[in-house]
């Protein structure tokens, strides 16, 4: 299992995850951009090994998820917005959890304002 951190910009952190042999995400911590406080949208883009089920949490430092449970059951690629922006203090913790399929590879784009 790998996460490779692909881009950060003054708006946005892209993280692709690729999964161990049982299927299994590793979570990562990340440090948005400085001066963001408020998730806006996430983009869940499956590779071209796609996850057989998949759910997505986005939470804060107080654990909460800034998804507010929307990333609970993704089944293709999709963006999901958050209205209104979650705001949030200190580092976000990412996790993919559900999935079985070996090698799986899938892309979250945080986008933050």
């Amino acid at each position: 299992m790998t996460i490779e951190r692909l881009r950060t910009d003054s708006n946005s952190v892209s993280l692709k995850f690729t999964a161990d042999g049982a299927g299994a995400f590793t979570a990562t911590t990340i440090a948005p951009p400085a001066q963001r406080v408020g998730l806006a949208s996430v983009a869940i883009v499956y590779g071209g090994t796609a996850p057989d089920a998949l759910a997505v949490t986005v939470k804060d430092s107080d654990a909460i998820d800034l998804l507010a449970g929307l990333g609970a059951t993704i089944t293709a690629t999709t963006r999901i917005d958050v209205v209104p922006p979650a705001i949030f203090s200190g580092g976000l913790t990412v996790a993919l959890t559900g999935n079985s399929t070996a090698g799986a590879i899938v892309t979250i784009k945080l986008y933050f304002i």
